[in-house]
């Protein structure tokens, strides 16, 4: 016995429970910043975007499980070095509420933009 197929009006309730979640940012030089905060009550997984507009430097990012203060212990990417004009981007992240993504540049001439989706903690 094979199951009937699924319809679209079967489909849509799990559709709407996924949200965009992003995040964009063009910190000050050697300044860590805040790219994207986990809202309470919601999972998140997705993606950083880094692009570097001007000439080569380094980056980094951490991830502050439950927003703590900034340690070493939080860095995912340390001093990465990026050349003029590239883009790179992250593995996929996976974030729990209240979560934070710190990011860092060696200049004031590079972009971080988070890319993802949210689904409700109750999952």
């Amino acid at each position: 016995m094979t199951a009937p197929p699924l319809r679209q009006q079967d489909l849509i309730p799990e559709m709407v429970r996924w949200v965009p979640a992003v995040g964009q940012s063009n910190p000050s030089a050697t300044t860590a910043t805040t790219l994207y905060t986990c809202p309470v009550q919601r999972f998140v997984r997705g993606r950083v975007l880094v692009a570097n507009l001007s000439t080569a430097t380094t980056f980094r990012l951490a991830l502050r499980p439950l927003g703590a203060a900034l340690a070493n212990a939080h860095y995912i990417v340390y001093e990465a070095p990026i050349a003029a004009g590239e883009t790179l981007h992250t593995v996929e992240l996976f974030l729990s509420p209240t979560d934070v993504l710190t990011v860092y540049a060696g200049s004031a001439n590079m972009s971080f933009t988070f890319n993802g989706y949210s689904e409700p903690k109750d999952t």
